[in-house]
């Protein structure tokens, strides 16, 4: 049958739905929520004067670091597609749906897709947290939606989005194309720990997402004062994450289809 690629992304989408995948976000903003209410109960050490967009920074990294992001996305992508090929179910769709190529790309397209709703649910119940527990506590919040260094902390949440969310998505359904699910998640953490850890070597770093996440990111976090920032290396140094990020990911899509269609499933 000679299907759209968007026909397959519906069905993709709704498979993500109906298997309460987005119950990942509860994973995602639970740290949010405990240092919301560390903050409730004047429990909380970080830094003072936080605007909405600063803590809602801080959560992401936090998720980040804690290596909760990488490991919710390498669970999604490995059940999209490695799930599928290990219990069989795929066979109920590639026997209908032939072409393999737009299979697989409408499985990349709704792991984007999907990234980005989570994203943006997190964002507004990290939001919500602030409003509703930090808000509480005028030693931690300013009050303020966006207080200083906005542009600064826009870039770095936007580098977050691309890096910890598109990026390990893609990378986890490359993997699943070649390996079963325990291996794929098991390959994204080991591989989330390695970059997390050699972002400072000269020459490999260029090639680390989190090189640029750092140099995105360090100085913006460290205080919620107005400070000096090179605007244009920060936009330089955004531009060459997302055509990183971009360059991967159109590697890991065309070698995700080259085995997609090579496997005897």
């Amino acid at each position: 049958m000679n299907t759209s690629i968007f026909t397959i992304y519906k069905i993709e989408m709704i498979k993500l739905i109906k298997r309460k995948d987005w119950l990942s976000l509860l994973a995602l903003v639970a740290i949010g929520l405990l240092f919301g209410a560390a903050v409730l109960s004047d429990g909380y050490t970080g830094v003072s004067n936080q605007s909405t967009l600063y803590w809602l920074c801080c959560q992401i990294l936090n998720s980040n670091m804690l290596f909760i992001t990488p490991m919710i996305f390498a669970f999604i992508g490995a059940r999209i597609l490695a799930s599928e090929i290990e219990n069989g179910s795929i066979l109920l769709y590639t026997t209908r749906y032939r072409n393999r190529s737009k299979f697989y790309i409408a499985k990349s397209l709704a792991t984007i897709s999907f990234a980005t709703i989570t994203f943006l649910l997190a964002c507004v119940i990290n939001i919500m947290i602030y409003y509703i527990f930090v808000c509480q506590n005028p030693a931690i919040a300013s009050g303020n939606y966006l207080g200083n260094n906005t542009l600064s902390l826009v870039i770095a949440l936007l580098a977050f989005y691309f890096s910890s969310f598109i990026l390990t998505v893609q990378f986890s359904l490359f993997l699943s194309a070649y390996l079963k699910p325990a291996p794929v998640i098991g390959i994204v953490f080991g591989v989330a720990l390695v970059l997390h850890n050699t972002f400072k070597i000269p020459y490999l770093r260029n090639l680390n997402p989190w090189y640029y996440l750092v140099n995105l990111s360090d100085d913006v976090f460290s205080t919620t004062s107005q400070m000096a920032a090179n605007y244009s290396e920060k936009l330089s140094m955004s531009f060459l994450l997302i055509l990183l990020i971009v360059i991967y990911s159109v590697i890991f899509n065309i070698l995700g289809v080259k085995k997609f269609k090579s496997s005897d499933l």
